[in-house]
């Protein structure tokens, strides 16, 4: 008889996902790719990306 532990697939999806900020980066990347596209991204979606756009440019990345 072979025995198979409990498996809690949330602990290994937490493990495998990238950074949070590394997810925020490439959904802001998207919204403002498909802003540029013409896409109506609502008000609320508009200003999330005014948001962002305002902290990047308040602590750019370093150039290397």
């Amino acid at each position: 008889m072979k025995i198979i532990p409990n498996y809690d697939h949330t602990v290994s999806r937490a493990k495998s996902y990238p950074d949070v900020g590394e997810q925020l980066d490439a959904i802001y990347k998207t919204f403002l790719h498909l802003h540029i596209q013409g896409i109506d991204l609502g008000e609320d979606g508009v200003d999330w990306l005014k948001t962002i756009y305002t902290i990047k440019e308040g602590f750019p990345k370093p150039k290397e």
